[in-house]
């Protein structure tokens, strides 16, 4: 789901938030920084006693 998209102006990158449950991803049209197809990578904040809920989630 869109949460909100931002532009200086109209000629400039698009800028915008999307969620997927509690997930939020920056996206950009800003060209430059990276090139088409390379890997992206995501970090994910542990909650405090989820660790132990995943290993078991894992392990079955």
């Amino acid at each position: 789901m869109k949460q909100w998209e931002h532009r200086f102006a109209s000629d400039l990158p698009l800028y915008v938030s999307i969620a997927l449950g509690d997930v939020d991803i920056h996206l950009s049209e800003h060209t430059g920084d990276t090139h088409i197809g390379e890997p992206v990578a995501s970090g994910t904040p542990i909650r405090p006693g989820r660790m132990q809920q995943r290993r078991r989630d894992i392990s079955r």
